[in-house]
């Protein structure tokens, strides 16, 4: 198969997620009660990966079906109920907190991830080294 770069290195940061305890899923076959640990790979479209920062805007006045349309701050910010604050998914399987997991058993996993993530990237820039 003929991969550009950037193919070649999201095949890599695919495997060493996966290593990692990371369970992969596409946009279209989203399971969020898989693992502890999902991650959905980049959107694909007809001609490849989504990429935000090339997308054209489909809405307008006069095409008020179109799918993407921006927003300024302003606009957001004047909707009723607003909040630009992150939140999180709830993940209903960790409903019972007087379950969970000591704090330091939570930083040693944390640790542990940590740790095994900087390893899959040196292996990925072996990898992209190698070709």
């Amino acid at each position: 198969m003929n991969q550009n770069p950037e193919q070649i290195a999201r095949d890599i940061i695919d495997q060493h997620q996966n290593d990692c305890g990371w369970i992969l899923q596409n946009k279209n076959q989203i399971n969020l009660q898989a693992g502890i640990g999902v991650a959905i790979r980049q959107y694909q479209t007809d001609i490849g990966p989504a990429n935000r920062h090339k997308r054209k805007e489909t809405y307008s006045e006069k095409n008020p079906e179109g799918r993407w349309r921006k927003f300024t701050y302003d606009e957001i910010i004047a909707r009723d109920k607003t909040s630009l604050d992150i939140t999180w998914l709830k993940d209903k399987s960790l409903a019972d907190l007087d379950n969970l997991p000591d704090p330091d058993e939570l930083a040693e996993e944390i640790v542990e991830n940590i740790e095994g993530a900087l390893e899959s990237f040196k292996a990925i820039i072996e990898g992209l080294n190698k070709k």
